[in-house]
């Protein structure tokens, strides 16, 4: 016997949700009830309206600015973002991407010569990931960047490549 899926997912009986898990049939927790009613409706979790609308984009508009050369921002290019729609208003993106919102943020700890030892943690919080993003950048090339003068010739070296930051070089981190 085959069953089609329906429409309205997750599936629940007797008031409990469950889902497939190989050929065994899995009860869920909350948090995964959460991302299947999610799936159910076909958004993720940026998508869904934000609570707080009057959001600011200054930090957004000056990265436009200096990357695309837009002079400031308005609701279409928000909306070709899909930071805005008409009827949702503005999203969870948008409000990760706002001037000040209520995510945690970005948590650094900058270790010594091991992993059991922590020279410095700063939190990133409240702020636009963008901003984040560039103090972690800025934090990054302050404490693993420094200038090697070899005569007259000066040279930028670090503990890593550049690319470590990025991400796009994974070997980079390992001793």
């Amino acid at each position: 016997m085959h069953v089609q899926k329906g429409v309205y997912t997750p599936y629940r009986y007797k008031g409990k949700a469950y889902k497939r898990n190989d050929t065994a049939t899995i009860e869920v927790d909350d948090l995964e009830l959460s991302r299947l009613i999610l799936a159910g409706q076909h958004l993720e979790f940026e998508e869904l309206p934000a609570q707080k609308q009057d959001l600011s984009f200054l930090t957004l508009e000056s990265f436009l600015k200096e990357s695309l050369g837009i002079n400031s921002i308005d609701r279409n290019i928000l909306k070709s973002l899909e930071l805005y729609s008409d009827d949702k208003k503005y999203n969870i993106a948008a409000k990760i991407l706002a001037d000040k919102n209520t995510f945690p943020g970005i948590d650094v700890a900058i270790f010594g010569n091991d992993e059991n030892m922590i020279r410095r943690r700063i939190s990133f919080t409240n702020q636009s990931a963008l901003l984040q993003y560039d103090q972690v950048a800025k934090l990054y090339k302050d404490q693993y960047q420094y200038e090697n003068i070899t005569g007259f010739v000066r040279k930028k070296k670090g503990k890593h490549s550049g690319s470590c930051f990025s991400g796009s070089d994974r070997k980079c981190l390992d001793p």
